[in-house]
């Protein structure tokens, strides 16, 4: 039987209707009762969405004259990796876990809503650097073969040594390495160790460089990354002491660790004694990481305090931010494996020495709403500085937000597009909307209704799903354009000691 045919020698089309036309009046009548009185409303209109435009993938020219700054000032950024917003003060978190942060916010301009682009630091810190998303940069997280950022790709760091500037970075190690490119531009480029280690060289180096010439200055932690071992000064504040738990190892299990298998075995092991259906153990690592926050905070009260001793703050910039943030069973996981909301949630704290953006601009202690990405830093701050900012850069400077306090209000939602891509995943932040692409699928979830992503109505609107889907192709193809057009540096292998120190975060598996 073709399709629209009557069966068993009913009427067809209008003489069934013709002959049963009272009847299924009433019935019509009835339904519209029976729907008032259940409440099932007919399906909602499609929403709208906001225009989203994708960079342009221009080709990537590299640095050949010496650059000017209109406005030279000194910069600082600071970059606590694996900090999630939602976990500091500043940011509504009931636990006071970060003074001086919230100190420097009130101070600065914060950003409510900055997103990272990627969940890993080396694809995430890149795209800090170059403006481009981590598809575009193609540097990856270190693995037993890697390849560094192009020769021609300009970096921040080598942008303001061509305009005169000083430039030292002070890093935790960690994937922030020089073999990748991120000592491009940088006259000192060192990795002094801990958190303490880090801000005490940072200060040493102001101390010893705060002459005419500006200056920036790169201070990189990764303190409150896993395992969790804060100071028992520190955990005593966070940590329930009734827990019961088998997380943690004490002294003589961390050297039988140390001894079976080394830095791999002893995180391979710290993990082992997490259960994660325990709600106990998920809020003892909460707790623990917690702790580790403190501990990140007092030493940058430290450092800010020698800071201001010097009497830089007249003509400083301060960026505080973070690569990515942490998930506690948020979706079913720890760490920082996915893209969604736990993880893409970063602070961003801009402090310009002047307290705002001029007359009529941004004063200290504004909140900007607007959605911002960690892609966008390096032109914002190039405009900021007065000097241009090369045709290729994918990110777009949010500098107008901090010159005129009501363009927060006529700028709408940024699109956000972040990428995992050497394991495919995706998402895009688009006005409600939030399309991301993991392992098991695609999801889609309405922001003012479900901000933290736990109700998938992907079904329920397919239209905004396919719409996402194909914005979020577009991103990427956009910057496998500009990927291919860029030069292929010589592939490296890992230096015992590198591979040593990713091991002990987990990054790489067991060695053979």
């Amino acid at each position: 039987m073709a399709e629209g045919e009557p069966s068993g020698g009913e009427p067809s089309g209008g003489a069934f209707w013709t002959r049963h036309a009272g009847w299924m009046g009433v019935l019509v009548i009835l339904a519209g009762i029976g729907i008032g009185v259940i409440g099932i409303e007919p399906a909602a209109p499609v929403p709208e969405l906001p225009e989203i435009q994708v960079p342009a993938a221009a080709p990537v020219s590299p640095l050949t004259a010496p650059l000017h700054a209109a406005h030279p000032r000194n910069l600082i950024l600071i970059s606590i990796d694996t900090l999630r917003a939602d976990h500091l003060s500043l940011y509504g978190y009931p636990r006071n876990t970060s003074p001086a942060v919230d100190a420097l916010g009130d101070a600065s301009i914060v950003f409510e809503r900055a997103y990272s682009q990627s969940p890993k630091t080396a694809e995430s810190h890149m795209s800090l650097f170059t403006g481009l998303y981590p598809g575009a940069h193609g540097v990856k997280n270190l693995r037993a073969s890697n390849r560094p950022l192009a020769e021609e790709v300009p970096t921040l760091a080598a942008m303001l040594s061509r305009a005169g500037y000083r430039t030292a970075a002070y890093t935790g190690a960690g994937n922030v390495e020089p073999a990748l490119g991120f000592d491009r531009g940088f006259d000192v480029f060192e990795a002094p160790g801990d958190v303490a280690a880090v801000f005490e060289a940072g200060a040493r180096w102001l101390e010893a460089n705060s002459g005419a010439a500006p200056f920036f200055l790169f201070l990189h932690t990764k303190v409150t990354h896993d395992p969790y071992h804060p100071a028992p000064e520190y955990a005593a504040r966070f940590v329930d002491p009734d827990y019961a738990g088998r997380i943690g190892l004490g002294p003589e299990a961390h050297r039988r660790a140390m001894k079976e298998g080394g830095y791999w075995r002893l995180h391979e092991l710290w993990w082992e004694r997490v259960d994660p259906h325990s709600p106990a153990d998920v809020q003892h690592l909460r707790d623990l990481y917690d702790a580790l926050i403190a501990t990140m905070d007092d030493q940058l009260a430290r450092f800010l305090a020698r800071s201001d001793a010097l009497g830089l703050g007249g003509d400083t910039m301060i960026v505080f931010l973070s690569d990515h943030g942490e998930e506690f069973m948020d979706h079913r996981g720890f760490r920082h494996g996915n893209v969604h909301q736990e993880v893409l949630h970063v602070p961003l704290i801009l402090h310009l020495p002047d307290g705002g953006g001029g007359e009529g601009g941004a004063p200290r202690g504004t909140r900007i709403e607007t959605p911002v990405q960690l892609v966008d830093v390096l032109p914002t701050l190039l405009d900021t500085l007065g000097l241009p900012t090369p045709p290729h850069v994918q990110g777009r400077s949010f500098a107008p937000l901090l010159a005129d306090r009501r363009a927060d209000e006529r700028a709408g939602d940024r699109p956000v597009f972040s990428q995992w891509e050497s394991r495919k995943l995706r998402s895009l932040r688009a006005g409600e909307w939030s399309y991301v692409r993991t392992w098991s699928g695609e999801h889609l979830y309405h922001l003012p209704s479900d901000p933290t992503e736990q109700r998938d109505v992907a079904s329920e609107q397919p239209q905004v799903l396919a719409r996402l889907r194909r914005a979020t192709a577009a991103y990427a193809d956009a910057s496998r354009k500009i990927a291919d057009g860029l030069s292929s540096g010589a592939e490296f292998g890992l230096r015992p000691e590198t591979r040593d120190q990713l091991e002990a975060l987990g990054y790489l598996g067991r060695p053979e």
